[in-house]
């Protein structure tokens, strides 16, 4: 068997793009049904960090508790990567960070996570969300088709201590090197990039 922790951030800087990070986490766990081999945990976090479902090949499971999160709070995005590197045995041999890593609530360091990645030797992926419209009706119809409106609207927060998105960008690169994906989820693409993350072309 395979085993992979899922890592989605529902931060308050998340609002923008929680739509597409709704849509791409969706699209990781639609990798159960092309691998039998696949076993998925999920990992959700702001400031808090809470293990939403452990190893599991039960898509409706994993899709149930994306759908009872709402993006508020700050980002701890060091401190959930240590939980999914300690998730639960076997440890994962792959974690996919959903985020706009824009963190700014961390109290573990980076390099101490990283650290033991590597020693781990577990492989880290980031998946950088896109900006989308996230009202249902709003424009961009196709992608309606694609990212199932949301049972509930997330709601605009300025969220103190902000981190430039610039920042999220180095810190993304510092925690997947090369293995970082920007999808642009457009009219031409979509359909092929959550593709792409189903199959873990990324």
């Amino acid at each position: 068997m395979r085993y992979e922790v899922i890592v989605l951030d529902r931060s308050g800087s998340q609002w923008e793009r929680w739509r597409s990070s709704v849509a791409l986490t969706r699209a990781l766990i639609g990798g159960l049904g092309y691998d039998r081999n696949l076993m998925i945990g999920l990992v959700g976090f702001n400031d808090e960090v809470l293990t939403k479902s452990t190893y599991t090949r039960d898509r409706e499971r994993l899709y149930a508790a994306i759908d009872g999160m709402i993006p508020m709070g700050l980002t701890s995005l060091w401190d959930a990567l240590m939980v999914a590197l300690a998730y639960e045995k076997p440890r994962p041999a792959a974690i996919y960070v959903v985020s706009d890593f824009r963190d700014n609530a961390s109290e573990l360091a980076a390099e101490r996570v990283l650290s033991l990645a590597r020693e781990l030797g577990v492989e880290l992926h980031a998946v950088i969300p896109p900006n989308l419209p996230w009202r249902p009706g709003a424009p961009a119809e196709a992608i309606d088709a694609f990212i199932p409106p949301l049972r509930h609207l997330p709601i605009p927060i300025d969220e103190p201590g902000d981190v430039p998105v610039e920042a999220g960008e180095a810190i993304a690169a510092q925690l997947a090197g090369e293995r970082i994906f920007r999808p642009k989820l457009t009219l031409d693409s979509v359909e092929r990039e959550l593709m792409q993350v189903v199959l873990r072309q990324v």
